[in-house]
């Protein structure tokens, strides 16, 4: 008949890519050449891939599932009586002035933003420091590494020192998205292998990069840290449960995981220390959370919430970088955490289809978008000042960070929260921080 009068063909997205649609009749022949479905192959063949090793899984017992309503304003006061039981001041770690002394050398800076990242780096430096956990003996793993900008300050550092004190420090970047790498370029030398599975460079002695989601990370099997004998693991900004799930990816550290008990006992372990700029709390989840039992548990020492209140608290800490924290003037909208005009503007790397949080985002991750409020909650946030709120959301930050710092203390590390620099700098300020004691460590 007429080609008008044929029946049309129908299109439908792609199930490996979402981003993209194939004709339904050519959908199975598509998976099979779909460039998606040969990335997943090459990532799956690495040597270091584990599907979901460092997953958490967690399920909260009845009491913490139960439903109902929640007292909004009560649960606003715990939050305030238990930060003042448990967490207390967060102490400054940056004993320096914010001088960017310690950046990668040679490395060209073209404008603010690069200049306050500089800063940050050299604060968070200068912390590890303090700690003893910047030493040519160890080897830096730099999760949802990005650019690399945070292991490059390293490398700097150690390129910087006097001739008797310098070295090329031994990195690994782990990042799950492809990213522009000019930060590796100060890594590789004449010779250096080009992968045929990630299409990465490596020095096999210095410096490799490895694309993989953190979720499937097994430690023990990355280029450098394998057969290494003390292992930093450091981030910058590194996204809500993505650093749950780093520091349970500590635990893959040793081989042999499961014929082995308590993996992270020093004499087990060459995992020395934790240097991890937290972020964008209302993206974790319970489930992903690394130490589920300080947030349920009913004794004085746990917060004793519901998931429901979790929830709720990994909103309300939006607030403590978001639109309600903002000066005035600059887009500001309602306490629900919207973004301002500036965070719709900044331009985000979007996370690939399925992958968990994680990875350093071009534009400051205190602007990502918690979701809107619930209408009791607006009404609580009415009850509170921008400066109230921002506050009650900083608290509540510091409370899911410190059952972060509960776990690495009972897997026998010292372990604290600082504020690695001043809120001008970036907003979200906070480093957990990691090391073993002289006694662990010998």
């Amino acid at each position: 008949g007429a080609p008008w009068a044929r029946p049309r063909r129908a299109r439908v997205v792609c199930p490996v890519d979402p981003t993209h649609t194939v004709w339904a009749s050519q959908l199975e022949n598509h998976i099979k050449r779909c460039n998606r479905t040969k990335e997943r192959a090459k990532l799956v063949a690495q040597p270091f891939y584990s599907e979901g090793i460092n997953a958490g899984g967690y399920v909260p017992p009845p009491a913490a599932r139960a439903a109902g309503a929640v007292d909004w304003l009560a649960l606003a006061r715990r939050v305030e009586e238990k930060y003042a039981a448990l967490v207390g001041d967060v102490p400054d770690g940056d004993p320096g002035e914010g001088q960017a002394s310690d950046v990668a050398a040679g490395e060209r800076r073209h404008d603010a933003a690069d200049t306050r990242h500089d800063l940050q780096q050299a604060a968070i430096l200068r912390c590890m420091r303090a700690r003893g956990l910047v030493d040519l003996r160890h080897v830096y793993l730099e999760v949802g590494a990005g650019r690399g900008t945070l292991g490059g300050a390293v490398a700097g550092h150690f390129r910087s020192r006097p001739a008797a004190e310098a070295g090329e420090a031994r990195l690994v970047f782990v990042e799950r998205a492809p990213v522009r790498r000019k930060t590796d370029r100060m890594f590789r030398k004449p010779g250096a292998e080009k992968t045929r599975i990630t299409q990465d460079y490596q020095n096999l002695d210095t410096f490799a990069r490895a694309r993989i989601d953190i979720r499937d990370m097994n430690v023990a099997e990355l280029p450098q840290v394998k057969g290494a004998s003390s292992v930093v693991m450091i981030g910058k900004h590194v996204c809500g449960g993505a650093t749950d799930m780093s520091l349970r990816s500590m635990r893959t550290a040793v081989p042999a995981l499961a014929e082995r008990e308590d993996p992270l006992r020093p004499e087990r372990s060459p995992m020395a220390g934790v240097a991890i700029a937290v972020c964008c709390h209302h993206r974790c989840t319970l489930d992903e959370y690394i130490e589920p039992a300080f947030i349920v548990s009913r004794d004085d020492e746990s917060l004793g919430l519901t998931a429901e209140e979790f929830h709720a608290i990994t909103r309300w800490s939006s607030w403590g970088t978001g639109s309600c924290a903002a000066k005035p003037g600059d887009g500001t909208a309602a306490a629900g955490g919207r973004q301002t005009k500036r965070a719709k503007r900044a331009k985000v790397q979007e996370p690939e289809p399925g992958a968990a949080p994680g990875g350093e985002l071009e534009a400051e991750p205190e602007h990502e978008d918690a979701g809107a409020a619930t209408r009791p909650e607006v009404e609580l946030a009415e009850r509170y000042s921008r400066e109230q709120r921002a506050e009650l959301g900083r608290k509540c930050k510091r409370l899911l960070d410190l059952g972060r710092v509960r776990w690495l203390r009972r897997n026998g590390f010292q372990s604290e929260l600082v504020r690695y620099c001043d809120r001008s700098l970036t907003q979200e300020n906070c480093l957990l921080l990691a090391w073993r004691d002289a006694a662990g460590a010998s």
